[in-house]
Formats: structure tokens, C-alpha cells, sequence
């Protein structure tokens, strides 16, 4: 009886000591990342944004029951104008920055780079439209370094994409269909891309061009520095990480379609894929002018390098470049530690900044800049961490975020 009445007293105490040990609501400092890294300076803070940002359990915005911003819930909607205008509406955001214009595009391109001397002479006579006939000629032929060696893709995947693609193209909302589960423009039609790979059928090309340039001209980048680093989560377009793997696969498509004018496709619209090169270098510099803890900026500065080195004609090319290795260098010094665990402690962050650094010592090696011995000996470590964590297959734990 007593051991009963025991029991029933407990109830109530353990309910309590459960309420109180709930984990409350986060919130988290803009101005540190953990108290292990080095504090973002102030100067990296946006304006636009509070010092302490609150995260929720649920969405703090809904547009209607059908446009639910829940993450969770991507897979349910489709990036529709109807969708961009209504989240635009509630969010109170505006694309500011306009579409580029022939004449900005040339005054960002160095014209006396070797091989431009008749898009100089265009542009010097205010005749964009030669010029940019010009510019393609010399992308078609101009060499470039082959920082990577491109194997053909595997059949199995070739079939794939084609089997993608074609699901696609037969959408009706075509160019316009952004499911969201595919949540960005460059996975999606990167379907085209290894299709046309596969193929070598131009209409794969001329599909790629025209989702890429429906997407260009709707989903403008932000004027201005965005208002969180990680920028406009409800448009994953400019999600400052999301450009960098546009950035990827912009460039490595370009490499197949420079030959535009000899596969037929629409010069104006491969056009407007290195005015959208040259948007997003400078929107990625934009939102990378100062150092910002984290694995995120290893890779943007790693898109960064990639444009820099890809199209050494653009005026900014080498800036780019040597920003961002100043940037990386920071980055390996304070987040890598001396036995090459990553400050992150996720295995698939620090395999994923393994891989960007192998790209990056490509592009400074072939710049002939000097790499820091202590750069080198760090990223080896990681390397040697890596290994001492293998499966037995060889392959790396698959831990990220969770």
C-alpha cells in the first residue's frame, strides 16, 4: 500500500523535473558561431538583420494551406510566378538588381585580353550586337586549362538523364517547372546537360538553355548583401551556398555548350549564361567580402576561384582568385585542427572540404601562386583523420547534418 502510494506521488515530480528540462526555444548569436571559433567581425554583420535571430519549431510564415514554407514540405509546390509573387508579397522582398545590359556586361571584361581584339573593336563602335556574336566566337575557340579530367558518363546515368529529360520537357508548365523536391535549377537541368552528354542531340542543349534562361530572367539576385548569410531560404535560388552549386554547373556546362553557333543553339540565350557567370561571382563576393565562419564560405570561395580561373577575361578575375585563397587560407588555419578532425565534427562537412580544397590548390597551382607549407600539412591530416574513420568498403561514414 505504501509502495503504491509511493508511486502515485512520483508521477507529478517526474512530470515536472520532464517540463523543466524541456530544451527551451534556441537563440542563437549572429555574432559567435561556438564559443571555439572566431567571433564574426562586426563588420560581417548585415545591417538588415537583428543581432539575435530566434529559430522556431514551425514556420513563422504561411503563405496559404497549399504554400506552406515548412522545409518539410518543399516537395508540395512548384516555383511558379504565381508562387514568387505571392511569397514576395508576404515577405516583402523585391528583386532590385535589373537584368545586365550588353554594354555592363563588356565594361566588365578586360578587351585587351588576347583573342577579344574584335569584340574591342565591336564595343568601341557601341555595336553590342557584334560584339556579343564576337564574344561567342572567341569562347568557342579560345583553349582552356584543363583543370579536371572529365570522364564520359557511365550508360546507366547517360539513360537516366534522358529518361529525365524528357519527363521534363513534357511538363506543361515547361520552362517553368521547378518541382521542388529537384529544390534547385541546376540539379534539375543538369538532367539536359548529362543527357546531351550522352546523346550529343542538340535538343537536350537547346532545352538546358531554356529552362536556364526562364530561370535567369525571373529569379533576379538581391541588389544588396543579403540579410542572413545564408541568404533568402524561401527562394533556394540565392541561398548564398545554392549559387555556388550553380556556379559548378554552369561552368562545366558551358565547357559543352561554348560551341553554340556550331550546334545551332540560340546565341543570344548562351549569352545570357556569362552574364549570369559574371552575376554570380559578384554576388558571391558580395556576400564573402569578410571572413565568415564555417564550412559554407570554403565552398563559395571555391566558386569564386572556379569563375576566376575558368574566365581569366573578366576584369575581376584574379581579384576573385586572390580573395578567396586569402579567404580559404584563414579558413584551414583556425577550422582544421592540428589531427585533422573539422571544427564542424560532421564526417560528410569535412569530406565535402577535402574535396573543395583539392579543387582550389588545382586552381592556385596553375595561377603559380605558392601554397603555405602549413596549408598543405593541414589538409594532409585531413586526409590521415579520414582514413583512421573508413568502413570497411573504403568509403566514408555518411554523417551529415543528423
Amino acid at each position: 500500500m505504501i509502495r503504491n502510494f509511493a508511486l502515485i506521488l512520483l508521477i507529478p515530480i517526474l512530470f515536472c523535473s520532464c517540463q523543466s528540462s524541456r530544451e527551451k526555444d534556441v537563440h542563437y548569436s549572429m555574432g559567435y558561431i561556438d564559443a571555439g571559433q572566431t567571433p564574426v567581425p562586426p563588420e560581417a554583420i548585415s545591417p538588415y538583420e537583428p543581432t539575435e535571430v530566434t529559430y522556431l519549431y514551425k514556420p513563422s510564415v504561411e503563405l496559404t494551406s497549399d504554400w506552406n514554407l515548412d522545409v518539410k514540405l518543399f516537395s508540395k509546390y512548384r516555383y511558379t510566378n504565381e508562387y514568387v509573387k505571392l511569397w514576395r508579397e508576404k515577405m516583402g522582398y523585391t528583386p532590385t538588381r535589373p537584368t545586365m545590359t550588353d554594354e555592363e556586361f563588356f565594361n566588365a571584361v578586360n578587351l585587351n585580353y588576347p583573342g577579344l581584339e574584335k569584340v574591342k573593336s565591336a564595343v568601341a563602335d557601341s555595336d553590342f550586337s557584334r560584339a556579343v556574336k564576337e564574344y561567342l566566337v572567341y569562347q568557342s575557340k579560345r583553349s582552356r586549362t584543363d583543370y579536371f579530367k572529365h570522364k564520359p558518363i557511365p550508360r546507366k546515368s547517360g539513360e537516366t538523364a534522358v529518361k529525365e529529360a524528357h519527363r521534363i520537357m513534357a511538363d506543361p508548365e515547361f520552362p517553368a517547372c521547378f518541382p521542388g523536391k529537384d529544390f534547385s535549377l541546376i540539379r534539375l537541368s543538369g538532367h539536359f546537360d548529362r543527357a546531351f552528354q550522352h546523346t550529343q542531340e542538340t535538343k537536350y542543349a537547346e532545352a538546358w538553355l531554356e529552362m536556364f534562361n526562364h530561370w535567369y530572367a525571373t529569379y533576379r539576385p538581391p541588389a544588396n548583401r543579403v540579410k542572413a548569410y545564408i541568404g533568402f531560404i524561401f527562394e533556394p535560388n540565392w541561398i548564398t551556398l545554392e549559387a555556388w552549386r550553380t556556379v559548378v554547373g554552369m561552368c562545366e556546362s558551358e565547357r559543352r555548350l561554348a560551341r553554340a553557333g556550331d550546334l545551332g543553339l540560340d546565341q543570344n540565350k548562351m549569352f545570357t549564361v556569362y552574364k549570369s557567370i559574371l552575376e554570380h561571382a559578384q554576388f558571391l563576393y558580395q556576400n564573402n567580402d569578410v571572413f565568415m565562419p564555417g564550412n559554407w564560405q570554403v565552398h563559395q570561395c571555391e566558386g569564386m576561384m572556379k569563375i576566376g580561373a575558368y574566365y581569366p577575361s573578366f576584369k575581376q578575375a584574379r581579384f576573385w582568385c586572390k580573395h578567396s585563397w586569402k579567404l580559404i587560407q584563414e579558413h584551414m588555419k583556425t577550422e582544421t585542427f592540428a589531427d585533422g578532425t573539422h571544427c564542424e565534427n560532421s564526417i560528410g562537412y569535412a569530406m565535402s572540404i577535402i574535396s573543395a580544397n583539392r579543387k582550389i590548390v588545382r586552381y592556385v597551382r596553375n595561377l603559380g601562386w605558392d601554397i603555405p607549407d602549413e596549408f598543405l600539412e593541414k589538409w594532409r591530416s585531413m586526409y590521415m583523420a579520414g582514413t583512421k574513420i573508413m568502413t570497411p568498403s573504403n568509403s566514408s561514414v555518411p554523417m551529415g547534418d543528423g
